[in-house]
């Protein structure tokens, strides 16, 4: 039997059930869905026949920002699609958490779409789920280690991936 640390996939750390909104809900409707669930940011999606189509997230500081605005200048043609965050990442359910920890770095957002393909939206991984795996996962390479059990190396894996600010 080999004796192989694998680090978890996105696939293990998926949610499939939670709160979205649709791109021509308004403001209003965005702002109570995200205080009635105790939420910090929603995706935005729209339903393609059986695919869901993944378009941006909204967070609370874009609601603030956009509603604070309205209240101010009178901009009632807000709507969640006009003020999202669009996304520029995505990652499959066999993407690794080091990638994943990797673009949560380069991006607000809380939570990464979970694609099969495009248009073929099928959850989230939020930041603080991939937290808890890279934490999961280092207590198993000391365990490993203090078995003495070979590793792979994987810094070789994050030095490809992180880009130092």
């Amino acid at each position: 039997m080999k004796n192989e640390l694998t680090p978890p996939k996105v696939k293990d750390l998926l949610l499939t059930k939670f709160t979205t909104v649709a791109p021509h809900d308004s403001l209003d409707h965005v702002i109570k869905t995200l205080l009635k669930h105790e939420i910090p940011a929603a995706p935005v999606v729209e339903k393609r026949g059986d695919k869901i189509d993944i378009l941006g997230c909204i967070t609370e500081q874009d609601c603030v920002e956009y509603f604070a605005n309205e209240i101010y200048y009178g901009n009632p043609d807000v709507t969640a699609q006009s003020i999202m965050q669009r996304y520029t990442f995505c990652v499959t359910p066999s993407t690794d958490i080091f990638a994943a920890a990797c673009l949560f770095t380069r991006q607000t957002c809380q939570f990464l779409p979970v694609v099969k393909k495009k248009h073929d939206f099928v959850g989230l991984v939020t930041r603080r789920r991939v937290l808890r795996a890279l934490n999961d996962f280092e207590k198993k390479v000391n365990k490993f280690k203090e078995e003495g059990k070979t590793i792979r190396d994987y810094h070789e894996i994050v030095n490809l991936r992180f880009i130092v600010k």
